[in-house]
């Protein structure tokens, strides 16, 4: 009774255990288990075990639980339930996240409990406790006591046994079901047993079978121990039943009994497995008829149950290289064709043989043949199980020997034994040895088999050999042996991935985390890709780590890790890979050097580089963006330019800069699969994808960017990986679906819509993969200074379920999804504060507003209702209608608006300019509408980025980019139309948006504005389908400033209605020209298709693009050129257009070039232009001289460390704020400084007219930057010196001094003209004498100076001050200048009067009467003190004049008259009677008794 009453408790447990796990399984999308064993199943009780237990399900007592946790536990043996229990104390649980605890039986199930040898153990017995034993966590059903069986009632190996392998089986008594069961049985035990073929009516129609009795040692099974036995198949089953060819095994049927059978097992099947290929010879040579049956139930499946046509693409290998002579995968041809048989199988037909079919020349050596097979689209492919491609040996037609079985290279353990079958084409002699020893020798066989194991851990090479007599050929096996793992603490401060030892580049440690494996090897091309026992890692906790020494610095090493002996995978973290399938295909230009894929390895492989020279990066100081400012462009690197790199890319930034965007978005670029994708199928987190160009090239387009202003965001992926990806590819099935163990997978996707999975899912609620989202958002914030990350498809971002019938989208607001996202976000603004975080959400507005409140950016998609504007229709049956609203959101939800990144297209939405040119109105649509049409689509940007809120553009929507997101597959490569920029319509659509970029970067205020005006904020804009005959409007208000944009988006012509925040004169932004507003509501009348931009003050300048030259601009004061297409006949057309039909446009007054792209000769671009004081220029590489035929006296400002790199003549460069030419000054033209610079090393001169002085007038101002080294004049041969009271001089210099009395200022003589301060200066004219000139052109010549407007000074006294100025001055209507007049000699206060730059004037000091008018010089006379009056050394004993090549000289007393020249030399001397005397001398300046005389 109490042996049956257990075996009824036990078979309760196993009907009842599925059930008990299953709990709630059926409720959910994503499969999820109470309890989950690592290994899933418990074949052995001397394995390491982990059990892992979701609190989640069950009874939920532990559900969201933080405290600490116990396993209370026991086995089942022989004895009973829960047995051997452990103090719970002793059995910790580890917390995981996502509600799942674990722990680790590391030396087994029987050591763990101490359970003794001769007891069989069947079930482990589990619950959960807290410390005190107040909680318990429990099933929900009966006491709620689980149950783990150990064992399982069938094993088989290998799992999926076809009919060639060796198969070994293994029958555990203790969970079999039948009553009279073999548990505890001593006897021996025989397998009666047979197969299901394709031909048997069902499971009870064994073929082959043996008869009841039959006790001969081939069925006999050996014991091996705790009611266990084996019966093996040595040569497969095909030789062990005896199959035919033409048989087709579908399950091998057992009954396992006694040996006078009165004891049983129930019966019990074991699927086999279809060979994937059947060839027609089992030695396939080159020559001969040949063909093959393919089985698609077989392999990966990926045409299971497909209905054709199939075909084969197909190569071969020469020489080691596959896919030799292969077919062209576009073009399936009919030779390749498969002929269905039905039931899956497929035959391929070769009928001259194999080298004719492939048309192999006679030389060339056959090895094997590769296959894909694919349908006629090559949608659907069908590979081996691995999803490797299938390879098909070709062999020698004399003799040829293979190993069917193990294949190649295989991983077991220290005394792990392994079975081996080798086979021969014809009857030969076998021999298998290990290169010391003979393992295995038999004659006259075509068949050798047996099983072998290795006592030391290496790498091994087994041979076998055949010989008949006539030849010898060989087959080689590759055999890894592991040793046990060694548990050792790893240095503190290491993390998984690659760690660098910052002062010793001869050594790097690598640490993988691997939970719940028990053995990892690495190998590479430090150890020729062997296994060695100094490679295998030693383990701490879940990480196994390795430091590896003697490396050479700067060397790449390729590596792998090999995990369970049968895992090959790179390293997760590092930042660069190696494959061997694509990297061939990537060129030098792309990857310089790119080191070549290692010979000895396979599949991706990882690199390390220690010693790396770091990129130095140009910005350190970049700011970001405001995200209410944030312009995003959308790019993707293949798509943008031919060559598809980051160099490429960065040769267009100003292209991009000159749009006016000021952040790009990097569509994915760390290593996704293949070469040619749009990035969302990612496989590396670290590594930058090479197919566009090295992490350097990166970094450099990066840092370019910044210099550019532009922030980078990139976009990660991060809701799924592809089959790549080693943290996959560490816990998955024969199909790559991740295990249910997996810590960073999900098995299936939380939605179940089908049409939302891509990939594995990630678990986001998994601790494991928290750490690594944050590793990845850390490593690309720090180590490639991105500014913010786009997150693809953030609804997939929780575990929450989906069901497509309740919610196909996974809209509902969900929690969990919103901690994850703020929880990344949290992380990110503590490594990078103010990085952007953009989400592509889509979910509700609930759940949006949560998540914009919290920082969060997110997608707005306006695709579908700016696609119908676009087209010209109010709307449309497919796409809705043309209400814009929801781009603005904040009347709506309330949301930030910065919250909200709104879009008009993007990689996923189709073109707008494809629907228009497609669909559109008749005046839209087709080829002949285009200006049109851009006008159109000009119209929907108007409507588009002048919205408050961050905005996306999708590359080349700029020019109307009108090829379709299908065009050659939706992710396939697309056209590059750069061509485009060239066309004037489409020129016409990227200087819309480039203008109405460059106001909202000037006039950021404008595009915050949000509210209802009543504080002298808001926005305000009729887009509702209601708007659209009436015109659409826009109002933006920002306290003094205010914007309408009036859009006619229908087809004829209209008075738009219109709301103004003031009545007066508006500006046409965009076209140039004035508006009069009489009323503040009041319509404009629009063109059909085009828009009117006002504002409600003077900008200031004049926005100018290639595109929209016009007469307008000569009546501007300032224009600001911008983006290219300046070719020839542009800036032709721009200087007919600035002299508007005259000869010269005397109005402009300063052009700002610096966002210019010049791409032809800009000689005289702006000749004509006599105003001109200041031209911008972004760099000197251009042709010919803008400002030829332009006011000489125009500066002309280029970017700082730029240098000349040609003469430009005449005309002044400053470079920053450094002159790099001579400043030439003509004070006959405009001359104003627009921004300070310095003189230094350069010459400066200021060159001035002046009429020469009477006794009466003819006093003037002059006030200079610098301090002149010399004065000249162009008759005068030496410097000119102001006359002093003690100097003899040329001109007069005279400082002001003060005021005695009001109306009156005082001024004395000085000898220096000292740089920033005032003088009054006059020249002698005829009335001191016939030798001055009338007009004195004067040179002021210095070598330093610093030309700065608020360093001009001012002498200051009591009653005025007088003021250098630098720059034209003009008085009020209410003047407050005193200006010199010099007719009358006085200062003047005259309302409007000006006065020219380098000039001087008086104002009033606060205690003067304002009512002062004017100021009168010294006694009021305003005489000027002449020369004659000049006091001389000999008390007027004589007098000289200078003359037309003579001097005279009056002598009134015999006097002593030494001359010398302007150099000191002496050249007369002599003693002179009263009399008159004329002297001969060339023209210049000569001393006379100390005073200076004029020779003309």
């Amino acid at each position: 009774m109490k042996k049956d009453s257990y075996v009824y408790k036990r078979i309760f447990f196993l009907l009842l255990f599925p059930f008990l796990l299953g709990i709630i399984l059926c409720q959910a999308q994503i499969p999820r288990q109470l309890i989950t064993t690592i290994p899933e199943t418990l074949e052995d009780d001397d394995q390491p075990v982990t059990i892992i237990y979701d609190a989640s399900l069950g009874n939920k007592v532990f559900n969201l639980y933080d405290g600490n946790m116990y396993a209370h536990t026991g086995v089942t043996t022989e004895k009973g339930l829960w047995q051997y229990m452990p103090d719970y104390a002793s059995c910790p649980m580890i917390k995981m996240g996502d509600n799942k605890w674990r722990i680790t039986m590391p030396q087994g199930i029987r050591k763990f409990y101490g359970v003794p040898e001769d007891e069989s153990i069947s079930q482990i017995a589990i619950i959960f406790r807290d410390d005190t034993g107040d909680k318990w966590g429990k099933g929900e059903i009966g006491d709620g006591n689980l149950f783990i069986n150990v064992g399982t009632k069938i094993t088989v190996s290998p799992a999926k046994p076809t009919i060639h392998e060796p198969v070994v089986i293994t029958f555990n008594a203790m969970h079999s079901t039948y009553i009279s069961s073999l548990e505890g049985y001593k006897g021996d035990v025989y397998a009666h047993t047979g197969v299901i073929t394709k031909e048997s009516t069902g499971d009870d129609n064994w073929k082959h079978a043996t008869n009841w009795g039959d006790n001969s040692e081939k069925y006999k099974l050996h014991s091996i121990g705790h009611n266990k036995w084996q019966l093996i198949m040595e040569n497969g089953l095909k030789d062990f039943y005896g199959l035919s060819s033409v048989e087709e095994a579908l399950k091998m049927a057992f009954v396992f009994r006694a040996g006078d059978g009165s004891k049983q097992s129930e019966n019990i099947y074991i699927s086999v497995q279809p060979d994937l290929v059947l060839a027609s010879s089992d030695f396939p040579t080159d020559s001969g008829n040949f063909s093959l049956i393919f089985d698609t139930s077989a392999g990966d499946e990926g045409l299971k149950d497909a209905e054709g046509p199939l075909y084969v693409h197909t190569g071969v290998t020469i020489n080691g290289v596959d896919w030799k002579y292969a077919t062209d995968w576009k073009t399936p041809v009919d030779k390749h064709k498969l002929t269905s048989l039905g039931n899956n199988k497929w035959k391929l037909e070769m009928p001259g043989g194999i080298r004719t079919f492939y048309d192999v020349p006679g030389g060339e050596t056959i090895q094997r043949i590769s296959f894909v097979l694919r349908n006629a689209d090559g949608s659907k492919q069908c590979k081996s199980a691995d999803g490797s491609d299938i390879f098909l040996n070709v062999y020698r037609s004399d003799l040829a020997v293979r190993f069917d079985t193990p294949k190649q290279i295989i991983t077991v353990k220290q005394y792990e034994e392994f079975r081996y079958k080798i086979s021969t084409s014809t009857e030969a002699q076998i021999c298998l040895s290990n290169g010391k020893e003979e393992i295995k020798n038999e004659s006259g066989v075509q068949l050798l088999s047996g099983s072998y194991s290795f006592t030391d851990p290496g790498t091994y090479t087994l041979t076998a050999e055949a010989t008949n007599g006539l030849s010898t050929v060989q087959d080689v096996l590759t055999v890894n042996v592991q040793a046990s793992t060694q548990d050792v603490t790893m240095a503190t401060g290491l993390q998984p991935g690659i760690n660098y030892n910052s002062t010793d580049p001869t050594t790097v440690t690598l640490v993988l985390q691997a939970p719940y494996k028990q053995n990892v090897y690495v190998i590479g091309d430090f150890n020729n890709w062997t296994y060695s026992s100094e490679y295998q890692m030693k383990r701490d906790g879940e990480m196994f780590w390795i430091t590896l020494n003697g490396l050479t610095s700067g060397e790449e090493y390729a590596y792998q890790y090999v995990v369970d002996g049968n895992i090959y995978i790179a390293d997760p973290y590092t930042d660069k890979v190696l494959d061997p399938w694509n990297d061939s295909y990537i060129t030098g230009d792309v990857y310089p050097e790119l080191k070549l894929y290692p010979a000895g390895a396979s599949g991706i492989v990882s690199v390390f580089q220690t010693g790396q020279t770091d990129y130095q990066w140009k910005v350190s100081d970049f700011k970001r963006p405001d995200t209410q400012d944030l312009i995003v462009y959308e790019l993707h690197l293949r798509d943008f330019t031919t060559e598809g790199t980051y160099k490429a890319a960065l040769a267009k930034l100003p292209y991009l800069r000159d749009l006016g965007i000021n952040a790009i978005e990097l569509m994915p670029i760390n290593e996704f699969e293949g070469n040619d994708s749009w990035g969302y199928n990612p496989s590396f987190y670290f590594a930058v994808d090479k197919a566009y160009g090295t992490k350097d090239d990166l970094k450099a387009f990066i840092d370019e960017c910044h210099a550019d202003g532009i922030a980078v965001i990139i976009d990660m992926v991060l809701n799924h990986s592809f089959g790549q990806s080693p943290l996959l590819q560490l816990y998955q099935d024969g199909k790559g679906t991740p295990l249910s163990i997996s810590p960073w997978y999900n098995v299936k996707s939380n939605i179940e819509n089908s049409g939302l999975q891509w990939g594995a899912d990630f678990n986001h609620e998994s601790f494991y993969t928290r750490d690594f989202v944050d590793r990845v958002n850390t490593y690309w914030l720090t180590e490639y200074k991105v500014d913010g990350v786009r997150y693809d498809f953030t609804k997939g971002f929780s575990n929450t379920t989906y069901y497509s019938a309740s919610d196909e989208y996974a809209n509902a607001y969900d929690a969990g999804r919103i901690y994850n996202l703020t929880r990344m976000k949290q992380v990110i603004d503590q490594v990078s504060p103010g990085a952007y975080v953009i989400c592509e959400h889509l979910t509700g507005q609930e759940e949006e507003n949560e998540l914009g409140v919290k920082g969060l950016m997110l997608w707005r998609n306006m695709n579908p209702a700016y696609m119908v504007a676009a087209m010209g229709k109010q709307t449309d049956e497919h796409h809705g209608n043309s209400d814009f609203n929801r781009l603005y959101d904040w009347n709506v939800s309330g949301m930030p608006t910065n919250s909200l990144v709104g879009y008009m297209e993007s990689h996923d939405e189709e073109r707008l300019g494809y629907q228009a040119l497609t669909y559109g109105t008749d005046v839209i649509q087709g080829e002949a509408s285009a200006p049109t049409r851009m006008k159109q689509l000009a119209t929907c940007t108007a409507f588009f980025l002048t919205v408050p809120g961050p905005k996306m553009i999708w590359q080349f929507g700029e020019l109307g980019y009108d090829i379709s997101i299908n065009e050659g597959g939706r992710t396939g490569k697309k056209p590059i139309k750069w061509e485009f920029y060239d066309d004037a319509n489409r020129k016409y659509l990227y200087d819309a948006y480039s203008k109405l970029l460059y106001l909202r970067k000037q006039y950021p205020e404008l595009f915050r504005a949000r509210g209802d005006f009543s504080n002298q904020y808001g926005f305000k804009w009729n887009v509702d389908v209601s708007s659209w005959d009436g015109g659409r409007m826009i109002h933006s208000q920002a306290l003094d400033k205010s914007m309408v944009i009036v859009g006619n988006f229908s087809g004829l012509d209209a008075d738009c209605h219109a709301e103004f925040t003031n009545t007066g004169i508006w500006y046409d932004y965009m076209n140039g020209g004035t508006l009069e507003v009489n009323s503040n509501i009041q319509n404009v009348h629009v063109p059909a298709h085009e828009f009117r931009l006002y504002l409600n003050f003077d900008p200031g300048y004049r926005v100018v693009h290639s595109s929209d030259v016009s007469s307008e601009l000569s009546k501007g004061e300032t224009l600001k050129l911008r983006s290219g297409g300046w070719n020839a006949n542009a800036v032709q057309a721009l200087n007919a257009a600035l002299k508007g039909g005259q000869t010269e446009n005397v109005v402009l007054e300063e052009a700002d070039l610096t966002e210019v792209t010049f791409d032809g000769d800009v000689t005289s671009m702006f000749d004509g232009c006599s105003s001109l004081t200041a031209l911008y220029m972004p760099h000197l590489n251009y042709t010919g001289n803008p400002l030829e035929g332009a006011n000489p006296n125009c500066l002309m400002y280029v970017p700082a460390g730029v240098a000349t790199t040609r003469s430009l003549s005449r005309t002044n460069v400053i470079s920053g704020n450094m002159a790099i030419s001579d400043i030439v000054i003509d004070d006959a033209h405009p001359f104003k400084i627009t921004k300070p610079f310095t003189v230094s090393g350069n010459t400066v001169s200021y060159t001035r007219m002046f009429t020469g002085a009477t006794k009466e007038k003819g006093w003037e101002t002059i006030s200079l930057p610098f301090t002149p080294t010399a004065i000249s004049e162009n008759s005068v041969s030496s410097n000119l010196l102001p006359v002093t009271d003690t100097q003899s001089g040329d001109f007069w210099l005279r400082k002001y001094v003060g005021s005695t009395e009001p109306g009156v200022v005082n001024f004395e003589n000085v000898a220096v003209l000292n740089a920033n301060t005032p003088y009054l200066i006059a020249f002698p004219g005829k009335a001191w004498g016939s030798v001055y000139p009338d007009q004195w052109e004067v040179t002021f010549t210095a070598t330093d100076a610093d030309f700065d407007v608020i360093k001009a000074g001012k002498v200051s006294f009591d009653n005025y001050h007088f003021q250098s100025s630098f720059e034209l001055k003009t008085d009020a209507a209410e003047p407050k200048f005193y200006m010199l007049d010099t007719e009358q000699n006085y200062f003047t206060k005259v309302a409007g009067q000006s006065l020219k730059a380098f000039r001087s004037y008086f104002v009033d000091a606060s205690s003067v009467s304002a009512i002062t008018r004017s100021l009168n010089i010294g006694d009021g006379s305003g005489e000027i003190t002449g020369i004659d009056k000049v006091g001389t050394d000999d008390n007027r004993s004589w007098t000289v004049q200078g003359g037309k090549g003579e001097m005279v000289i009056r002598v009134m007393q015999s006097t002593e008259i030494v001359i010398y020249s302007m150099t000191g030399q002496q050249i007369y001397r002599q003693t002179l009677p009263e009399g008159v005397v004329n002297l001969d001398f060339p023209q210049g300046i000569y001393i006379v008794n100390k005073k200076k005389v004029v020779v003309y």
